[in-house]
């Protein structure tokens, strides 16, 4: 063996590489199996609605509910804002003249909004 590499490869390929054998075809070589259905092959998973509304939607909601709601009897919170003590959800609207600041102030707390509900 040499350390340098020839100038020519040693043996010619085994089959001719200069051309295809054959000409591409321009269709497909197999026919499709099965002619396409017209139909679906499975039925719908969900159905269509069945009916339409029957009714027009009611009024608007109030703003806060004004029947059914009650205020929660034995539960009580601290005053933690300006006032010490522990007091009722009677407290909020004992004092007519307080009772709005009291609202604003108390009942953005989630604890006491869902118990003091008048």
């Amino acid at each position: 063996p040499t350390s340098a590499p020839s100038a020519a490869p040693s043996k010619s390929p085994s089959v001719s590489t200069s051309s295809p054998v054959k000409a591409p075809s321009k269709a497909p070589s197999k026919s499709p199996v099965k002619a396409p259905s017209k139909a679906p092959s499975k039925a719908p998973i969900t159905s269509a609605p069945t009916k339409a509304p029957v009714k027009t939607p009611s009024k608007a909601p109030s703003a806060s509910p004004t029947e059914g709601c009650k205020d929660d009897s034995v539960f009580t919170f601290d005053l933690t804002l300006g006032g010490t003590g522990t007091v009722n959800c009677a407290w909020i609207t004992k004092n007519a003249s307080k009772a709005e600041i009291r609202k604003n102030k108390y009942c953005g707390d989630i604890v006491i909004k869902t118990k003091c509900k008048k």
